[in-house]
């Protein structure tokens, strides 16, 4: 027993140094989250999760942020990594910046490595020593300093009074601001990306994946009515409108936030096995989830409203629920209803991650 013990805290502490590079350097990292955060000290590494978050103190190494509301305006020396709705980076950044967002604003004094921007508008300015890529609907390259390449996939694309001194790449849909061959010192290749003429065939596509799906959740749930219709021998917890109905949907909300952290484990750590490990399991679990979801719905309407059917016609029930949400989410000023089918999405996949977290417990707990 004493050798287990002093193996699982060796294994403990490998893992800590890979994950961080060592102990003391965990030590000196900080975490904050909130609704409302402001940073306004001076950091180590820094890692902060919120709606409104402001950094205004100094990052002496890598900052790591996912917010609804972003800003930035004091220097951080390593990389960042931002993930918000909206998104304002003002800061001089020593290293790389990874930055995504719905709406991204960039004016920053200097980024001295690479960097990668993704987001539905993205506005950039500054300095900037290398290289830049950005992947958006609309972008802005106004009063920037690029000494490296700029890779681009965007719709919209406006540069003005800016210089290239690499070479510009990629694709756009429209072309505005200045003359572009006089701004860029290298070489412009960019395509003006055509509309598709095949979108009645990605329709077909489209139609025959929701079609495909649609079947694949009704031989589900036939199989299951069939089975409860066999003496009940599938036994299924009883779920209803309580407390523990709000708790899955929290669980549920969290379970789409993962794949985030996968990510970071994959790309960021590099820990490339667990990362896509992580990764395969979240997004199995969330796809078995959504092809069970009329048995959870029949199931609950079952025992909030004390319907008294057998399981196996509720089941039924379920499926006709969902689909009749489907289509009325389809239609003018009801599509707000979709709304209900989402929370039922996210109360079972968090009753899902529930159920699987206590299988885990109860195997590993020994006997």
């Amino acid at each position: 027993m004493f050798t287990k013990k002093i193996l699982s805290l060796f294994s403990l502490f490998v893992l800590s140094f890979m994950i961080f590079g060592s102990i003391a350097g965990y030590a000196r990292s900080e975490f904050i989250n909130g609704d409302s955060v402001s940073a306004n000290k001076t950091y180590d590494n820094l890692y902060i999760a919120g709606s409104n978050i402001t950094v205004d103190g100094q990052v002496e190494k890598d900052l790591l942020v996912a917010g609804g509301t972003v800003t930035t305006t004091s220097p951080v020396y390593r990389d960042i990594i931002v993930a918000g709705g909206t998104v304002n980076i003002k800061s001089a950044i020593g290293s790389n910046a990874y930055i995504t967002g719905g709406t991204v604003t960039i004016d920053t004094p200097n980024v001295s490595g690479n960097m990668r921007v993704a987001g539905g508008t993205v506005t950039v300015s500054g300095n900037f020593s290398e290289d830049v890529m950005i992947g958006a609907g609309d972008t802005v390259i106004k009063n920037a300093k690029i000494n490296g390449d700029v890779y681009v996939g965007t719709g919209t694309l406006t540069v003005i009074n800016s210089t290239i001194k690499g070479k510009i790449q990629g694709e756009y849909s429209e072309l505005k601001g200045d003359d572009l061959k006089s701004q860029v010192l290298g070489k412009v290749d960019l395509k003006k990306s055509e509309k598709k003429e095949d979108a009645k065939a990605d329709d077909i596509i489209s139609n025959y994946l929701n079609i495909s799906w649609l079947l694949s959740v009704a031989v589900v749930t036939l199989i299951v009515g069939w089975i409860l219709g066999r003496r009940n021998r599938l036994a299924i917890p009883s779920i209803k409108f309580d407390g523990q109905f709000g708790i899955d949907i929290l669980i549920g909300l969290g379970a789409y936030i993962l794949p985030i952290f996968a990510m970071i484990i994959l790309f960021i750590v590099q820990l490339f096995p667990v990362g896509l490990l992580l990764i395969s399991l979240i997004y199995l679990l969330i796809a078995a989830s959504m092809l069970v979801l009329p048995i959870y719905i029949g199931n609950f309407l079952r025992n909030t409203f004390s319907i008294k059917l057998a399981p196996k016609w509720m089941t039924l029930l379920g499926f006709v629920f969902v689909l009749l949400l489907g289509l009325v989410s389809e239609l003018p000023y009801l599509g707000l209803l979709g709304i209900i089918s989402l929370v039922f999405s996210l109360a079972h996949t968090g009753f899902m991650f529930r159920k699987v977290l206590s299988a885990t417990k109860l195997f590993l707990t020994p006997r």
